[in-house]
């Protein structure tokens, strides 16, 4: 087995790439990495792998480098005992990394092998690799995110590699058994049906209007203020967008995302990012005006609104994706534990922290909500 690097997706054919991926993972494509490389998102640094058999194409990798804090996505007390401890150490828990994935949250992991015959080799020759260029970076640690439970049970051979394995943030789904939106509201329970009537009474207004906007680039100053809003709100800060980011979605998904847009005055307040892949629609990124999230209840009824666009678009499964579980359990959704695997260069660094990782990162369970009349439906 070969393999070869590249240091841009540009320097790389997009069907050659895209040859050995699997269906319903838009966010592996070559268009989609283009969109997030060009986007200037914390400063990070690129690296595309292609595995190669006999001369014929196999498996492909995507890494990045950049700098993070540690604690994350550690439980809101630790965090402060490390933000605390910042004023007086600045540096506290900020590493750099090089991590196999992406720096955007698509809840999906950074490799697509064309056979499972080919896994061990692939993530051996890749793990090499990934060290090869930590050492030439002077990365503190090496990270692969994001693995669900079937897909750990595989990548659990990085254990052996001296890899650490935790929990990450879980993510969400709600599954589309119904062919309308009325016959999925039908299918709730009295409690909740209230919930969403509620809600979506308040966008009862002729000043209010809720449109899907498929060409949505000239928004993107727009659309990255209010994202800014929910991030500085945000308990997890991982990566930060810039208004290219929207551009370039917009510009190299075309036909394969869109923005659920809600208006005020033909003013936008609320929004939602969503790729959309054959089975399978993603809405990736938010961005609410908070001063009138309360009055119209705007988080709560964008999720109505994006199970209402799946249901529309024949969707299978909607995945909601990481944080805010609670709206989301109200509206159906089962949540599913992610993992990822960290190694720190520095062993007497990855010997100290291998325990105190674990309180960081600590297991996150939620409990599905009785939500259906039809108990099948609920997990």
């Amino acid at each position: 087995m070969e393999l070869k690097v590249f240091r841009s997706i540009d320097e790389i054919d997009s069907d050659f790439w895209d040859s050995v991926l699997p269906d319903d993972e838009i966010i592996k494509t070559h268009r989609f990495l283009k969109a997030v490389e060009h986007s200037n998102i914390n400063n990070c640094k690129f690296w595309y792998v292609i595995f190669f058999k006999n001369a014929k194409v196999i498996a492909n990798a995507s890494l990045f480098s950049m700098d993070f804090y540690l604690d994350v996505i550690a439980p809101e007390f630790i965090k402060n005992i490390c933000n605390n401890l910042r004023k007086v150490f600045p540096k506290f828990l900020r590493l750099k990394l090089l991590g196999c994935g992406t720096p955007v949250a698509t809840c999906t992991n950074g490799i697509s092998i064309s056979e499972n015959s080919y896994f061990k080799e692939v993530v051996t020759l890749l793990t090499k690799l990934i060290l090869q260029i930590a050492k030439k970076e002077e990365t503190h640690c090496i990270l692969y995110k994001e693995y669900n439970q079937q897909e750990s049970k595989a990548f659990d051979i990085l254990l052996s590699m001296g890899f650490i394995k935790l929990h990450s943030l879980p993510t969400s789904f709600v599954d589309i058994y119904w062919k309308s939106w009325d016959e999925y509201f039908k299918n709730l329970r009295k409690k909740y049906r209230l919930f969403i009537k509620n809600d979506r009474i308040k966008l009862d207004s002729p000043k209010v209007t809720i449109e899907i906007c498929e060409d949505f680039g000239a928004h993107a100053d727009e659309l990255w203020a209010l994202y800014m809003n929910v991030y500085r709100k945000a308990e997890v800060k991982f990566e930060q967008l810039t208004p290219q980011f929207f551009k370039n979605i917009n510009n190299y998904l075309k036909g394969e995302s869109s923005v659920i847009l809600i208006k005020l005055d033909n003013k936008i307040i609320a929004f939602e990012l969503i790729i959309e892949d054959k089975s399978i629609l993603r809405p990736l990124y938010l961005g609410l005006d908070y001063k009138m999230n309360e009055g119209l209840s705007l988080y709560f009824n964008s999720i109505s609104q994006i199970i209402k666009h799946g249901i529309e678009r024949n969707k299978k499964t909607i995945e909601l994706g990481q944080t805010s579980y609670y709206p989301k359990l109200k509206v159906g959704a089962r949540i599913e534990p992610l993992y990822f695997y960290i190694k720190f260069k520095n062993p007497l660094l990855q010997y100290l922290l291998k325990y105190p990782l674990k309180l960081l990162f600590p297991e996150r369970t939620f409990k599905t909500k009785n939500i259906f009349k039809d108990q099948s439906l609920t997990i």
